[in-house]
């Protein structure tokens, strides 16, 4: 586990500002489009309210690019409405070792989702469990989270600590396949949030009241907020 002081927490939520204006720039979009997905899995559930969320990652997030096949708006919603109603309502702090099976699960489940010639897409998988759940699930971007954020070696020597092989011999799990790297990242994500909740007190004093309990936003942020900040040592003046 890297060691991160409270400083460090708040410069590097100014730097995400900074550095993603535009992911603020239509704060009520993204409010409507996560008050969407809810609705489209709160109690019986809405597949007009998923055909929202389902219809903005097609088109305007691009979810389906590059696809050599992808599921249909009714299957993907069957898929995540057969889901663990109790993971749906998990935060990253609140794991235990049941529910990380659970939430391995949720990955396999939706493996077929979008099919790349490199094997499952990431993106797709965490895009959408994100909307299921953005308390839980962090978006793995492959541009800027994995081909960024987990190209710093401190950041990516995390997905190979002793918490995170923990977990991966706990639940027998493969560690070289590429559900896995995403399963390793909310292991890390689940132990940023846990062991500094100074990461959820400053993400809350930032967003909307509605969105200030979504941890794996959260963790997000702060990690694309984390690689914009000079390296330790290094001081940068005008």
């Amino acid at each position: 586990m890297i060691n991160i002081t409270e400083e460090v927490i708040d410069s590097a939520f100014n730097c995400f500002a900074e550095r993603y204006q535009n992911w603020f720039a239509d704060s009520e979009a993204m409010l409507n489009l996560y008050n969407s997905a809810n609705g489209a899995f709160v109690g019986e559930g809405s597949l007009e309210d998923f055909r929202t969320v389902y219809e903005e990652l097609r088109r305007k997030w691009k979810v389906f690019r590059g696809s050599q096949g992808h599921w249909s708006l009714e299957r993907t919603y069957s898929v995540l409405k057969d889901l663990s109603e109790d993971l749906r309502n998990c935060c990253l702090s609140e794991l235990d070792i049941h529910k990380w099976r659970d939430v391995w699960n949720a990955i396999e489940n939706l493996k077929d989702i979008k099919q790349l010639k490199e094997g499952p897409s990431l993106v797709a998988i965490s895009k959408f469990l994100h909307f299921w759940n953005p308390r839980l699930f962090v978006i793995f971007d492959s541009e800027v989270v994995e081909n960024w954020v987990f190209r710093h070696k401190y950041l990516a020597d995390q997905l190979n600590s002793e918490p995170v092989k923990s977990m991966l011999d706990q639940l027998n799990l493969n560690n070289n396949s590429r559900l896995t790297k995403y399963f390793k990242a909310l292991v890390f994500a689940s132990d940023l949030i846990s062991n500094y909740p100074h990461i959820m007190e400053t993400f809350a004093s930032k967003v909307h009241n509605d969105i200030g309990t979504y941890e794996a936003t959260a963790a997000e942020w702060f990690l694309l907020g984390l690689v914009e900040l000079p390296p330790g040592g290094i001081e940068v003046s005008d």
